[in-house]
């Protein structure tokens, strides 16, 4: 159960702040690392067994995006794979939703919510089987793993709880700055169990694996941070790398 998050303009400081808290997707999992990828210098998560991405940005087209898995589709088709190939094979967010709109109603991919984004907006767009809503172009984007707009997935009562506490108690601040994004990480939310950011203290909650976190100014200088395992654990480190 992943939490998924990209603001447009949170303060007057930052152009682009984006969170993923990535939890074990399945008993298959194998582990992730951070990599650059080619083309368009997409600094990325990289999970292993797939050989696709959680989440990445493009330092070549200034891009975005992100993936969460949403029970009750399964497929053939990587959601990581194509979220890969979006990110490196489009010039910009236009062509990076229509890629989108192309691949994800063939049926070939298990049901996921996405994100992608540029300096200018954030789109959110569910799949499942051959349906496909892309949401219109916000500031704002946040996904769980469940679908607000489309239907017919598995209910995960933990993460709608999640996704509720967020949306009431997060996603809406005014001036965020990327050290609530990393506070966030490691959030348990002793008060709502449930809908815990940070998951590993109940075997119903999940296990966050990994976490990954990124801001832009507006100078344009990109800031990356990685926990190899819960962040409240495993604390944040700063990422350089080259391709």
């Amino acid at each position: 159960m992943c939490t998924l998050i990209a603001i447009i303009d949170p303060n007057p400081d930052t152009k682009i702040l984006f969170f993923e808290n990535r939890d074990k997707p399945d008993e298959l999992f194998q582990g992730d690392e951070m990599r650059v990828l080619q083309p368009n210098n997409v600094v990325a998560l990289f999970d292993r067994r797939s050989g696709g991405i959680v989440a990445g940005y493009s330092a070549e087209t200034g891009v975005f995006g992100g993936v969460t898995n949403v029970p009750g589709y399964p497929a053939k088709g990587s959601r990581g794979v194509v979220l890969m190939e979006v990110l490196t094979e489009s010039a910009n967010l236009h062509e990076a939703i229509s890629f989108l709109r192309g691949k994800l109603p063939s049926g070939h991919y298990s049901s996921a919510n996405y994100i992608l984004g540029s300096n200018e907006a954030v789109y959110k767009l569910e799949s499942f089987g051959k349906k496909l809503h892309v949401s219109s172009p916000r500031k704002r984007g946040f996904a769980t793993n469940n679908f607000v707009s489309l239907t017919g997935e598995k209910i995960i009562p933990a993460s709608r709880a999640r996704f509720n506490w967020l949306e009431k108690h997060f996603i809406r601040k005014r001036k965020l700055k990327l050290e609530d994004f990393l506070h966030l990480g490691s959030f348990h939310n002793e008060k709502v169990p449930d809908a815990a950011v940070c998951r590993h203290s109940h075997e119903r909650l999940g296990y966050t694996v990994s976490s990954f976190v990124f801001e832009i100014t507006k100078e344009g200088k990109a800031n990356f941070y990685y926990a190899p395992g819960p962040p409240c654990t495993y604390k944040y480190e700063a990422i350089f790398l080259t391709s």
